[in-house]
């Protein structure tokens, strides 16, 4: 098997598998009006061994929050040297890799802007190696915590730049929901206000933390990073 070795300050890195290597296709700007076919919820796919699989795949943005305040860059803790094209490390975060971000603006993504993530802490943990079927991990961190896999390494600044420049998704508030409650249960459902769509492809709501998707919005991931997502029905939920 052929290794790609990167040289960084005088230390030697492996770069990961490349398991993007696929070409990205497709615009999803081929619609100009802002009819809305259907929304969906963007959501993580479903990764092995619950929060420790979830960890290893997504890494954390909360720990550290966003330095500098709610407007500041994500100071993102996770695995490498690999990182899947999308990822979802906290509530409403989705960071893409530098090779997905430029092919979301080829496609033509529209209401969705990218802010630079600052790599606060990356360590070496080579997951996408392990048996992703088995019934639980190789191990698992000192302490137990899914955390471990992160906090209990020291930051490398070498696999920081083989990993390198990730992009947080930005999304706005593009549609409106109605909240609906139960006195009588715990549940509350959300259906779409018709007509309050302003046509971005992947957004936010004002009424709950879920992030949408646009039906063309949904193909192109689907076809781009389908191991990585998952979709659900948006307009009643």
């Amino acid at each position: 098997m052929l290794l790609i070795v990167v040289l960084v300050l005088g230390c030697e890195v492996e770069r990961p598998p490349d398991r993007t290597s696929k070409a990205m296709t497709g615009s999803i700007a081929e619609k100009e009006s802002n009819e809305l076919d259907a929304i969906y919820i963007l959501e993580e796919s479903d990764m092995p061994w619950g929060d420790y699989g979830s960890i290893l795949v997504h890494g954390m943005s909360a720990h550290l929050g966003r330095r500098g305040g709610e407007d500041g860059p994500i100071q993102l803790e996770r695995t490498g040297p690999f990182v899947p094209p999308i990822t979802f490390p906290g509530i409403g975060d989705i960071i893409v890799t530098n090779d997905v971000k430029q092919e979301m603006v080829k496609a033509g993504f529209r209401g969705i802007r990218f802010r630079p993530v600052e790599k606060a802490r990356i360590v070496e943990v080579r997951w996408e190696e392990w048996d992703l079927t088995a019934p639980e991990p190789p191990y698992y961190p000192e302490g137990g915590e899914p955390e471990g896999f992160i906090l209990n390494k020291p930051h490398s600044a070498e696999l920081a730049a083989v990993v390198g420049d990730l992009w947080e998704v930005v999304l706005s508030d593009s549609a409106e929901m109605v909240r609906h409650e139960k006195p009588e249960s715990l549940d509350v459902k959300f259906t779409y206000v018709e007509g309050s769509w302003n046509g971005s492809d992947l957004f936010s709501v004002p009424q709950n933390g879920y992030k949408y998707a646009s039906a063309r919005a949904k193909a192109w991931l689907e076809k781009n990073a389908g191991e990585w997502v998952s979709f659900r029905n948006g307009t009643e939920h």
